[in-house]
């Protein structure tokens, strides 16, 4: 199902969108990718962005924290705080994670390497 094209001064290219009419200024790039944020970047595939001015890009990311850079695979910000940085795969993000190198194995391994 390809997600619905809304919204104002945003990018989209390959099966990427957003449902809601009210975020822009923003581009989401690849296959499952999903944006609903203002100033943000969206890259790569099965991605799920609802925090502004964040950058995502690899895949199986999930983003609901302001100002988030995420890359690689796998990492899951619902418990963390804005601003959270992370790389690698399936880091383990808590409310005190600043930035994270995971080398987990999946969504229910969730380890980091520092």
């Amino acid at each position: 199902m390809r997600p619905a094209l809304l919204g104002f001064s945003n990018l989209f290219i390959g099966a990427a969108g957003s449902n809601n009419s009210g975020f822009g200024y923003s581009a989401a790039v690849g296959q499952m990718v999903y944006n609903e944020s203002n100033a943000s970047a969206v890259f790569g595939n099965s991605q799920y962005n609802k925090g502004n001015s964040s950058l995502l890009a690899g895949r199986q990311h999930i983003n609901s924290k302001m100002n988030a850079f995420l890359a690689g695979q796998g990492h899951d910000t619902t418990n963390g705080s804005n601003g959270v940085a992370a790389v690698g795969q399936f880091s383990n993000i808590t409310a005190n994670t600043a930035f994270a190198v995971g080398n987990g194995s999946s969504h229910t391994n969730r380890k980091n390497a520092l």
